[in-house]
């Protein structure tokens, strides 16, 4: 049965999606594999080329109203990354605060103010503030990746979710791998988008047209995440926690901006809170789309209404699996990319197909190979043994000849005498 859960985004719960013996296959699929521990998509510190430890801050560039003053939230953006760190604005008064940089009190910076902050300094307080606390930590879980052709339950899911989604199946079949993870007491993933706004960069899922192999590694600099539907399916159930929480699903009046350092992202405390709270249960899928869609009817910007994540785990483990469909925001794009999946799948199969042809007549061949040889050396050993039958009488080939001669006419004699007696 399938259920509306929300509109902004569109988001759906549809119980006993998976048989228990399906969730039990996935989990077993990825336990055979190695697994590694589930990491966030860098900061945009990082993107720009800035490691860890190496920020600088400037005034200028920090104070983007250009009212002569740092307020909280400016900061908050200016701030050295650190990856898979939840850093509120509330941990950056708390800094501010402890190092007496804001020395009026006023909860915004001068330029004089401002120019005391040591950034290494500030780097390190919330390096070791994450570190000292779990739940300071965006994920924590382990996770692997499972290619869609390497077990045949994925080919049944398929064609679940072309029914489900109504869309093309070449769409479907164009899937990320399938996402498995696994949570630990304490485990959680505050909450994020699956899908990044439109900008200037490309989509990643179509960096074949641009003679990147799908195989290479992400270059965030030019290409972006692009992820249509998330599709997640509950693999078991857990004894307390690990909830799937839409902080401001069906939030009209919410705007990305007040995402800055925002405590609703906190799921660890304030899981609660969330408009939506979806309880994993074994079997169950929850599906949403995390786009809009464009005056054109194609694929619109990121919906800011689809944040969500996972809520600690309380009480027991959480397996899950994630099912992307990304599809490019330049139609364009996705259908030269499609064009260009197709013949390649057709060029593969004919491909495969001829090698197979050529791998059988090679193995022909040798076999043929084989018994020819093998005929040869039967028949090269029965002259042999003739020539020295022959010589070992101590006769030459007319008396050997004439012997054979008198051998047929014996056996001529004798099959007429035994014609007569069955007569």
């Amino acid at each position: 049965m399938i259920k509306t859960v929300a509109v902004h985004p569109p988001l759906f719960e549809i119980e006993h999606f998976l048989t228990d013996n399906e969730c039990e296959h996935i989990q077993n699929i990825a336990k055979r594999r190695r697994w590694k521990q589930s990491h966030t998509l860098p900061e945009d510190g990082f993107r720009s080329g800035v490691s860890e430890g190496d920020h600088q801050l400037n005034f200028q560039n920090t104070d983007t109203n250009t009212d002569g003053f740092v307020d909280f939230i400016e900061l908050w953006y200016a701030r050295p990354p650190i990856q898979n760190a939840l850093i509120t604005i509330d941990d950056i008064k708390e800094f501010i605060q402890l190092n007496e940089y804001d020395t009026d009190g006023d909860d915004k910076l001068t330029v004089g103010e401002f120019g005391k902050i040591d950034a290494k300094l500030m780097y390190e307080w919330m390096y070791d503030k994450m570190k000292a606390d779990k739940r300071k930590q965006t994920r924590i879980s382990d996770q692997v990746w499972v290619d869609h052709n390497s077990d045949e339950l994925f080919d049944e899911l398929k064609k679940r979710l072309v029914s489900l989604t109504r869309l093309p199946k070449q769409i479907v079949d164009l899937g990320e791998k399938m996402q498995i993870v696994h949570y630990d007491v304490g485990g959680h993933y505050h909450a994020h988008y699956d899908s990044e706004v439109i900008d200037n960069k490309k989509c990643i899922n179509t960096r074949l047209l641009d003679g990147v192999e799908e195989s290479a590694k992400f270059d965030f600099n030019k290409y972006r995440i692009c992820r249509y539907v998330t599709m997640m399916y509950y693999l078991n159930d857990v004894e307390e926690g690990g909830e799937t929480a839409f902080p401001v699903a069906d939030n009209v009046t919410f705007h990305r901006k007040y995402m800055a350092g925002n405590t609703i992202a906190d799921l660890s405390n304030h899981c609660k809170d969330a408009n939506v709270v979806v309880k994993p249960k074994k079997g169950k899928a929850v599906m949403w789309y995390n786009h809009v869609l464009n005056k054109d009817g194609w694929i619109g910007d990121n919906d800011v209404y689809s944040l969500h994540g996972g809520c600690d785990i309380k009480r027991g483990v959480k397996w899950i699996a994630n099912h992307w469909l990304p599809v490019d925001t330049d139609k364009e794009r996705q259908i030269q990319y499609m064009k260009m999946k197709q013949q390649r799948n057709i060029f593969n199969d004919l491909t495969n197909k001829e090698t197979n042809m050529l791998r059988l007549h090679h193995q022909n061949t040798i076999q043929h190979y084989q018994e020819t040889r093998r005929h040869s050396s039967q028949n090269k050993n029965f002259q042999d043994e003739q020539s020295r039958h022959k010589n070992s009488l101590g006769v030459n080939k007319e008396s050997f000849e004439d012997q054979q001669k008198h051998d047929k006419l014996q056996k001529q004699k004798i099959n007429r005498i035994n014609s007569k007696d069955e007569l």
